[in-house]
Formats: C-alpha cells, sequence, structure tokens
C-alpha cells in the first residue's frame, strides 16, 4: 500500500485522505484526485480492493498484495514519475507550504478565488506566510550565490538542506514540519542575502 501511495501522493490533503486513515477509518475512492490512477480499469481495480479494506478498515496481506501490483505496474510505465517527478513535487510541498500547524487556519491557497471569497482572512494570512516562505526561500538561495566563495561551510549548509530533503522525498507523508531542522542554515544563508543586497 505505501509503495502504491508513492506512486501518486505529493501534497497534505493526500496523506490526510489516503496514509493517516489507514487501518482506523474508510478509505474513499471519491477523495482520491486523479493522479492515483492511471486508467479507469486501474481506477476500478483501486476500488474494488478500497471496498474489501473499508469493510473492516483493516488492511490484509491480501489487499496489500493487491495494491503492490498496481504499485509495480505503475512504475514500470512510468519510472520517471515514481523515481523523480513526485518525490519534486513531494519536495515543493514540505518548502512551500505554509507553516500552520499550530495555527487555526488551513494553509490552503488553492484555487485562490474560491479560497479568497470562502474565507478571506484564511487566505490571507495563509498566503502571506506562504510568501514569507517564498521570500526566504529566496533570500537564502542569493546568499548563497552571493557569498559562495567567501563562506567556508556553504557547501555543507547547502549539502546538509539537499540530503535532508531528498531522504525526505522518499517518505510517504511531505509534512512542511519536516524541513524545520534545515531552517538554522537557512536563516544563515538568507541572512547573507540581506548583507548581499545591502551591499548593492
Amino acid at each position: 500500500y505505501c509503495r502504491w501511495v508513492r506512486t501518486w501522493l505529493v501534497s497534505m490533503v493526500d496523506v490526510d485522505e489516503a496514509f493517516w486513515k489507514l487501518n482506523e477509518q474508510p478509505i474513499f475512492i471519491a477523495k482520491l484526485p486523479d493522479r492515483a490512477f492511471d486508467s479507469p480499469a486501474e481506477r476500478a481495480r483501486v476500488a474494488a480492493l478500497l471496498d474489501r479494506y473499508n469493510r473492516r478498515t483493516e488492511i490484509t496481506p491480501d489487499q496489500d498484495q493487491g495494491f503492490a501490483q498496481i504499485a509495480s505496474e505503475r512504475i514500470a510505465r512510468d519510472p520517471v514519475r515514481y523515481y523523480l517527478t513526485a518525490p519534486a513535487h513531494r519536495a515543493m510541498t514540505m518548502w512551500f507550504t505554509p507553516r500552520v500547524e499550530t495555527l487555526a487556519y488551513s494553509g490552503d491557497v488553492w484555487p485562490p478565488l474560491e479560497l479568497l471569497e470562502d474565507d478571506w482572512r484564511d487566505f490571507l494570512v495563509s498566503s502571506s506566510l506562504g510568501g514569507m516562505n517564498v521570500i526566504l526561500i529566496g533570500l537564502a538561495g542569493l546568499g548563497l550565490f552571493a557569498w559562495r566563495k567567501q563562506l567556508a561551510y556553504a557547501d555543507l549548509l547547502l549539502a546538509w538542506i539537499l540530503l535532508r530533503t531528498a531522504y525526505l522525498t522518499t517518505v510517504e507523508t511531505p509534512e512542511p514540519r519536516y524541513v524545520l531542522e534545515c531552517y538554522p542554515a537557512l536563516f544563515v544563508l538568507a541572512a547573507l542575502g540581506v548583507i548581499a543586497i545591502g551591499r548593492r
């Protein structure tokens, strides 16, 4: 099941619907995104497996094997998706999702017009926090570029960020909190970015 999930799961909404409910709550195929299926026939196979699972909300070895078979077929059909594009999308989710886990906001920013109409305060706070995150990462990139020759341990800071991110893209749940350990390095690089702007 986990391998099948890794062929398509890229966002926190997906985690809520397809991963955290496993062996505790029903998982409904209607809540899964279209990217979880390559064809109507595959969707029907997944639906049959989920129907059996939902009767007891406990995955059996037989059902798990069914998901493993679907995962193998999906990987064989599109290995680039499994090994490159899905992990890259999970990395983007971890780095660019607004960090609102302990706040009373959703963190949702898409689709913007619909969210703005539904709850403009939530949308503005979430998009502001997401924007600050983008600015921080941009400043860190600028700092790394501007000081790459003078900063003795820039490669070590960058390696820490890249290696941790690469490892975390192999995990089924791309939670933004997983990269928080990288933020001290990010703050150092962002400060160097601010200094570089000041010098200009």
